[in-house]
C-alpha cells in the first residue's frame, strides 16, 4: 500500500518530501520489511535526512528485527555520529537485550560511563531486564548489590523483587496472582482502573483514542466536494486515528475528479503508514 501511493505520486507529478520517507521506513521496518525499509531509507538519505536520535532510537527499538537489521540500525547511528543521553543508552540496552545480543546490552554501561554519564534507575532496571531475559537470576542479583541508593526508586525495587523471586524458583504465573492479590488488596470494590483515572463511563480506549468509525467521524467526512473539503477531512480523522476511514477517504477523491495535493498525500501516506494497512505495505 506504502509503495502504491509513492507510484501515484509519480503518476501526478508530486515529488515526495523527507517526512513521507521516513514514514515508509516506519511502516516497512514494522511489518518485518526490512529490505523494503533499506531501500526507503536510501530515498530518506538522498533527499538531505540529517539523522536524529529518536528516529535511530525507534528503529532500533523495532520488535520483529533480526541480528542484520539490528546491527545496519546501529551502524547507521554510529556513522551519524549521534550522540546519546541517559535515555538514549538506555533504550540502546533494551534494545541489545530484545534483539538477542545479551553481552552488548551489558557493555553499554562501560560505553556509557566513558561518556562520562552516570545511569539512572531506568539504566539499571534495563540492565536487570537484560539479565532476566536470559534466565541469570542470581547475576541480576549479585549486580543489583553494586546499585547506589540515589538510584533505587519504586521501579528499580519492584524489578529486583521480581528477580529474587524467581531465583526463589517462581513462575511467572506465579508473580502475576500475586499482582492479581496485591490489586484486590489495593481496590476491594473492583472499581474499574479507568474509573478511578476520570472516566467513569468505563469507555474502552480505543473508543476513546477513536479508533472506530464513530457518528461524528461520519458526519466531519459528510460528502465533501472540494480539495479543502477533503484535506479538512482527513486531517480531523488523523486527529481521532482514524487511519483506515482516511484512507478510504483518499481514495473517494479521484471518484470526484479532484486531484490529490502534496497534503492530501501526506496524510494518506502518515494514514497508511500508522494504520492496519502497515502490515501490507
Amino acid at each position: 500500500m506504502v509503495s502504491t501511493l509513492f507510484n501515484d505520486m509519480e503518476i501526478d507529478g508530486i515529488e515526495p518530501i523527507a517526512k513521507f520517507f521516513k514514514a515508509a521506513v516506519f511502516a516497512y521496518s514494522r511489518a518485518g520489511q526490512f529490505e523494503k525499509a533499506k531501500v526507503y531509507f536510501g530515498k530518506l538519505e538522498e533527499a538531505g535526512f540529517e539523522g536524529k536520535p529518536k528516529f535511530f532510537k525507534t528503529m532500533l527499538s523495532q520488535r520483529r528485527q533480526n541480528h542484520e537489521e539490528f546491527m545496519f540500525w546501529r551502524r547507521k547511528m554510529r556513522e551519524a555520529d549521534i550522540p546519546l543521553d541517559i535515555a538514549g543508552y538506555t533504550s540502546l540496552i533494551t534494545s541489545y537485550s530484545r534483539a538477542g545480543f545479551f553481552k552488548q546490552s551489558i557493555n553499554v554501561l562501560s560505553e556509557m560511563r566513558e561518556d562520562g554519564l552516570e545511569p539512572n534507575s531506568y539504566t539499571y532496571t534495563a540492565i536487570l531486564t537484560a539479565y532476566e531475559r536470559e534466565e541469570q537470576y542470581d547475576n541480576a542479583l549479585e549486580f543489583a548489590k553494586g546499585i547506589h541508593d540515589d538510584a533505587r526508586d519504586d521501579i528499580l525495587q519492584g524489578c529486583i523483587r521480581k528477580i529474587t523471586m524467581l531465583s526463589e524458583g517462581k513462575t511467572y504465573e506465579d508473580l502475576a496472582e500475586e499482582q492479581a492479590k496485591k490489586k484486590t488488596v489495593e481496590n476491594p470494590q473492583g472499581i474499574a482502573s479507568k474509573s478511578l483515572e476520570g472516566n467513569p463511563e468505563g469507555i474502552s480506549s480505543k473508543a476513546l483514542q477513536g479508533q472506530g468509525a464513530t457518528k461524528q467521524d461520519k458526519q466531519m467526512i459528510k460528502d465533501p466536494c472540494t480539495l479543502e473539503d477533503y484535506i479538512e477531512s482527513l486531517t480531523k480523522l488523523g486527529q481521532n486515528r482514524n487511519w483506515n476511514t482516511a484512507l478510504k477517504l483518499f481514495y473517494s477523491m479521484r471518484s470526484k475528479q479532484i486531484e490529490p495535493s502534496l497534503d492530501a498525500y501526506r496524510l494518506a501516506v502518515f494514514a497508511c503508514c500508522r494504520g492496519k494497512n502497515t502490515e501490507d505495505a
